[in-house]
């Protein structure tokens, strides 16, 4: 595997990776970093988990180091679009990690939060912001971020923007964005309407894939249980005590499921928090901060964790219902 040396990231970057122990180059990373260093445009197939936020990020951050900004405000150089709130805290969080020794501002927005609070963190701009389509049209629509000086464009787990809906926000803000731009999309999997999007904002891209399309990752053992309905709580119950599971994400269909799941699960004596959209922003942080610290066993949540959260320690994925 390719060091990150080889790579022709600055002193600066390695002795970051080093220090969050980053030894070697996955392989999306090998591929994606030096196209995206060469100002490429890039469709880039690759699952959750395969270190795809470094793929974008390192390269981008070490182009930005090329260029520094004067002054104490930061104009937005860079903009990385994701589907979820949970999402935009993490990447935001990675990519301020990998930019701090090189004073790169980094600042995360999202719907679910104080409007003015977010305004009040861009006041001193910011190198690279990570938002979700909603809360960032809201804002370029009512002239509270300029993108003028905006180099490169990332889709994060475009696919699930789309699965969500988010296209014509997406169509909206392209608007406010500058046309000469390198643009980047990641996605899970490739379909006809995610090549349809990068038909309409790529100039003729790089196209890299890593791995089996949907193919689960080798570490992982799938097994299929046919029960009844009524049964499914019992029989979660009985596998979480008997089997001694630790750390558990249980999927659910609905909103109303995951409430009902994780009341179940604590009536029973078994620790559960629910995570779902109908949740406050803060209570789904706390959520996703009881599990991640293992304050609580199992985590109940609707497909809004399905993408891209990380989440240390999992040993077991029980889909209590399948999405749509």
């Amino acid at each position: 595997m390719t060091s990150f040396a080889e790579l022709s990231l600055c002193p600066e970057l390695q002795f970051t990776l080093n220090e969050l122990g980053y030894q070697r180059a996955t392989p999306i990373q090998e591929k994606a970093i030096p196209l995206i260093l060469e100002g490429k445009d890039l469709m880039a197939e690759a699952e959750t988990g395969s270190g795809k936020t470094a793929a974008f990020g390192l390269p981008i951050i070490e182009r930005l180091k090329e260029a520094p900004t004067d002054g104490q405000y930061h104009p937005i150089r860079a903009l990385v679009l994701v589907p979820t709130r949970e999402l935009a805290i993490q990447v935001g969080d990675n990519l301020l990690e990998y930019g701090m020794a090189l004073g790169m501002r980094v600042v995360s927005i999202y719907g679910g939060a104080r409007f003015d609070n977010q305004i009040r963190k861009m006041k001193r701009g910011a190198d690279i912001l990570i938002a979700t389509p909603g809360r960032l049209l809201e804002m370029l629509k009512q002239k509270k971020l300029s993108m003028e000086s905006l180099s490169t464009l990332v889709f994060d787990e475009a696919d699930r923007m789309l699965d969500l809906g988010f296209l014509p926000d997406i169509k909206a803000i392209l608007s406010f964005l500058p046309r000469e731009r390198q643009t980047l999309l990641f996605s899970a999997t490739f379909n006809s309407s995610i090549d349809a999007l990068a038909e309409s904002l790529l100039n003729t891209p790089e196209r890299i894939q890593t791995g089996v399309r949907n193919q689960a990752a080798k570490t992982v053992q799938q097994r299929a249980f046919a029960v009844d309905s009524r049964d499914k709580a019992d029989i979660l119950c009985y596998f979480l005590e008997r089997l001694n599971l630790s750390q558990t994400l249980v999927f659910t269909r609905t909103k109303r499921r995951a409430d009902q799941v994780c009341d179940y699960l604590n009536q029973e004596g078994i620790s559960a928090t629910a995570l779902h959209g109908d949740k406050l922003q803060r209570e789904r942080n706390e959520a996703l901060a009881s599990f991640v610290s293992k304050r609580v066993r199992v985590l109940v949540a609707t497909d809004v964790a399905g993408r891209g959260i990380h989440v240390d320690g999992v040993t077991h994925v029980v889909n209590y219902n399948l999405p749509e």
